[in-house]
């Protein structure tokens, strides 16, 4: 007879850790600097299904939601000229083609600064990698618009005009 009551109880513990442990992973699925550049994704790849590419970025084409977002996921720079040239420059291309694949890596990493390097692996087998520059102000991760488009330039530099 004691051993039914032991053997019941095994299951209701290991039930009650296993929700507990699924519980955790899912609370925090959207925490980390991994995360802050998913969900930057997501959000871009939804306003390119709305604003036509021919359209440069610009916060008043967004609806109130991806602009929310995007301010969220920014610290408040939706507006700056280098998130414009960051999503028109690296991710909307990237974006539209179909079947592309992002795959974010945290390279470097203190406790309120990071870089996540993503890699885009295009439909052609090409792969081309960007550097975002992720702070932690407060509790949150954000994405350094100024500092990732600064990096970005410094490592991707222009060629010199041939006359």
């Amino acid at each position: 007879m004691l051993k039914d009551k032991t053997s019941a109880w095994s299951y209701f513990s290991s039930t009650v850790l296993a929700f507990l442990v699924l519980f955790v992973f899912w609370a925090l699925q959207n925490y980390g600097p991994e995360s802050t550049v998913r969900r930057f994704h997501t959000v871009v790849a939804r306003i390119c299904s709305y604003v036509p590419s021919s359209q440069p970025y610009h916060p008043r084409l967004l609806k109130q939601q991806d602009l929310l977002e995007i301010a969220q996921l920014t610290g408040g720079a939706q507006g700056s000229p280098e998130l414009a040239a960051l999503i028109d420059g690296i991710i909307r291309p990237s974006i539209y083609l179909k079947k592309t694949r992002t795959y974010p890596r945290t390279d470097y990493k203190t406790s309120r600064n990071t870089l996540v390097v993503v890699v885009y692996r295009l439909p052609n087998g090409r792969e081309d990698a960007a550097v975002f520059v992720i702070d932690k102000p407060d509790q949150s991760w954000k994405i350094n618009a100024k500092d990732t488009a600064l990096l970005l330039r410094s490592l991707n530099p222009q060629p010199a005009p041939s006359f």
